[in-house]
């Protein structure tokens, strides 16, 4: 198959807005370095993202999973096949009680603020980290003496047979820097964390310390 009649497949899930070809990296990365990636692909929701993943395996097209692109290093000869970037465009959060919901592209320092907002304890932690929720759950990312594994409760991610599954916070297996979904490279696509009731006050100086 050649390039164009992947991409018109690639539109028809997502739609031509959400596709750019020949988009420069150095758009998308913290350091602000790094040539073209081939075809550039920003997902709504999780049903396009597995649907991207299977146009590719079928098609034999090597794809590349970001996030915000935090400390993301791309050579000037950019990247081939596909760069699927998971960030603003599928990145709400919602809170239920002292559960918030996530999907992979929040910033994991807008959760934090969305915690604080709600009263919500045990995020404090990440209001200074850089990365997203999607990021955050295969690395387990963590600071001052916390990490996620401490507030996560379940993950929604896509396995290696392309199906959307539910993991608890034990079948997540996280240890230090790491989980099943990135030792199984899994993608993770919403996040729900339990967390506690509060005074907003102290949940800030906590935050600004």
């Amino acid at each position: 198959m050649n390039k164009c009649d992947i991409i018109e497949k690639f539109i028809a899930v997502v739609g031509k807005d959400n596709i750019k070809i020949n988009e420069p990296m150095k758009n998308h990365t913290s350091f602000k370095v790094g040539g073209p990636a081939d075809i550039f692909i920003t997902p709504n929701d999780e049903i396009q993202i597995r649907d991207i993943l299977r146009l590719c395996r079928e098609n034999e097209c090597p794809i590349f999973v970001m996030g915000n692109g935090t400390n993301l290093v791309v050579k000037d000869g950019g990247i081939r096949g596909v760069v699927l970037k998971i960030f603003d465009d599928f990145s709400k959060i919602y809170t239920e009680g002292s559960m918030i919901t996530a999907e992979a592209g929040a910033l994991l320092s807008v959760v934090s603020k969305e915690a604080l907002r709600a009263s919500l304890k045990g995020m404090e932690f990440a209001s200074g980290i850089p990365g997203t929720v999607g990021g955050a759950i295969a690395m387990n990312a963590g600071a001052y003496n916390s990490e996620i594994n401490d507030v996560i409760y379940s993950a929604d991610v896509i396995d290696d047979d392309l199906n959307i599954r539910t993991l608890s916070k034990e079948e997540l297996q996280m240890g230090y820097r790491t989980s099943i979904v990135s030792a199984k490279g899994y993608i993770a696509v919403r996040a729900k964390f339990a967390l506690k009731i509060g005074e907003y006050d102290e949940i800030k100086a906590r935050m600004d310390t």
